[in-house]
């Protein structure tokens, strides 16, 4: 699992490094790339928030900088499934001796695959889709989005309406 992390990490971090001109942003890039697998490797399980932290700010940073947008977009996907294998992995060390492990891992890399991917096209279709819009209309939009989302968390936590 630490292996697929890692992997996770140098996508990320190597996918916002090449796809920028800037320098500047490239090296941050790889500083918070370094610094991710050093905690990953050393059991620091703070360093996979910072991480995940830096991956997205460089990845709005660098859209906002001309960046090419969808290579903003796959770093930040790539970079939160990183991040939630991680945990996941941390999880189930720390949970001891779990019956069927590799299915339930199985299991958790098959959902985190669906819901990075439908994530990452939702995402994809927006960059190329333009709605004009009231600012009205966006704060609706957009407390409508927090209230469905703040049902679908109740909803996985097992919550009744």
């Amino acid at each position: 699992m630490r292996r697929l992390v890692a992997v996770g990490v140098v996508v990320a971090t190597l996918t916002l490094a090449a796809s920028t001109a800037d320098w500047a942003l490239a090296l941050a890039a790889g500083a918070i790339g370094a610094l991710w697998l050093a905690g990953l490797w050393r059991g620091w399980p703070w360093v996979a928030t910072i991480g995940l932290a830096g991956v997205v700010s460089l990845a709005a940073l660098g859209a906002w900088r001309q960046m090419p947008t969808l290579a903003a977009l796959t770093a930040a996907c790539v970079g939160v499934i990183a991040w939630d294998l991680d945990g996941f992995a941390r999880r189930l060390w720390a949970a001891g001796r779990v019956e069927a492990r590799e299915r339930l891992v199985r299991a958790h890399l098959r959902r985190l695959l669906v819901a990075a991917g439908l994530g990452w096209a939702a995402g994809a279709l927006a960059l190329g889709v333009r709605v004009r819009l009231s600012f009205g209309w966006a704060l609706l939009l957009g407390l409508l989005a927090i209230a469905c989302l703040w049902r679908v968390m109740a909803w996985v936590r097992g919550e009744t309406p």
